[in-house]
């Protein structure tokens, strides 16, 4: 069961979800807090989903334990955020997140139930790069579904079909030279900038490295979610610092930067190498891969295996130290400031910081690639 820790309870609405929907089922989450609750009475809290979004829900509190100043509370989640009723349900169920997977690969992105009863296929493109005759044949397939796609962040192309073409889609984008998405559990859709094509490219070709790194490691299993994104330049058009792995253009080189995050609550890639020529960029990529999978635990995106393992670090420094240092962290904090989850942003400012004593300490196992 998932604990929280440190978060805020309130009687009334948070304000992170425009509508509420029933929860679909029995789900339940701890929270430790210093709060003196109420048995059967209700209270609206966030909670972070396995994709590092935020989801306000309202949940009764059912049974406590612990002294008082240390309790923990379970609850009973009743409703959430409507956008977010399916991964509540994926990220609280009971049942093994492998069960999700084929076999030992990732989870598809294929014959994805939307809520017009259509079924939504996510076209795998690495660099969102697509000739003519690919455009002709994922035209093709949405005239015969509900005549729409629709281009991603990620730089694919989602077609809305009829369950009756599930059985063909596929064969038909092999036959153009296409692949079906990932959607969770591998690595996903390789981001890149224009590359090569564009006169502030620094010697460097996004395009031709996202499709390198894709024909090496699409269909690789891992722990969650691994998304990568190119950037040929200091513009970083590609948004690398949002990425699990980004690299950043230098002149034939890239800069390093792992364990970004997007979502509601972002975090800022960190630097794990000032430059690495790009020729050694995919062999880079498949060590890191198979380290993260190694050392991940199940359904833990990249920036929380590095915090992981920089609170481990940290747990291991002698006891004044760790207060010096997180005193100095408290001190910043203003009340006024927020990051969006009721968390205070001195508290994130921390949790980067141990995510920096992770990187620090295994950039010797890279040194070798890198």
């Amino acid at each position: 069961m998932i604990r929280l820790k440190d978060i805020m309870l309130e009687s009334e609405m948070i304000g992170l979800a425009e509508k509420f929907a029933p929860a679909g089922g029995q789900y339940f989450v701890e929270v430790e807090t210093s709060d003196e609750l109420v048995l059967n009475n209700t209270y609206y809290f966030g909670l972070e989903l396995s994709t590092g979004d935020i989801c306000e829900v309202r949940g009764t509190a059912v049974e406590v334990s612990g002294a008082e100043g240390n309790r923990v509370y379970k609850f009973k989640i009743i409703e959430c955020d409507e956008k977010y009723v399916s991964l509540v349900a994926s990220s609280l169920s009971e049942k093994s997140p492998a069960a999700e997977k084929t076999g030992d690969g990732p989870t598809w992105a294929y014959g994805l139930k939307q809520m017009n009863s259509s079924y939504a296929i996510i076209v795998n493109s690495p660099a969102g790069f697509y000739t003519a005759e690919h455009l002709k044949v994922i035209a093709g397939i949405a005239e015969k579904g509900y005549g729409i796609t629709k281009l991603t962040h990620a730089q694919r192309i989602v077609v809305l079909v009829k369950p009756e073409q599930l059985a063909t889609v596929e064969n038909q984008l092999a036959v153009a030279g296409l692949r079906k998405g990932v959607l969770h559990h591998g690595v996903r859709n390789v981001r890149a900038c224009a590359g090569a094509l564009c006169k502030w490219s620094k010697n460097n070709d996004a395009i031709g490295l996202s499709v390198d790194i894709d024909k090496e490691l699409y269909g690789f299993s891992t722990k969650f979610d691994v998304k990568i994104a190119v950037s040929d330049c200091l513009r970083n058009c590609s948004e690398s610092y949002c990425a699990d792995i980004g690299f950043i253009g230098l002149d034939g080189e890239y800069r390093v930067v792992i364990g970004g995050r997007g979502s509601s609550i972002p975090f800022r890639a960190l630097e794990l190498a000032p430059k690495i020529p790009k020729n050694k960029v995919v062999a880079f990529v498949r060590k890191f891969v198979d380290w993260y999978a190694a050392r991940a635990n199940e359904r833990e995106r990249l920036c929380k295996t590095l915090q992981r393992i920089g609170t481990e670090i940290y747990n291991v420094k002698p006891e004044s130290v760790r207060s010096e240092i997180k005193a100095a962290f408290e001190r910043l904090d203003v009340p006024a400031m927020q990051s969006g989850d009721t968390v205070s942003e001195s508290a994130r400012m921390f949790e980067q910081y141990l995510r920096g004593l992770a990187v620090d300490s295994i950039r010797s196992e890279f040194a070798v690639v890198i």
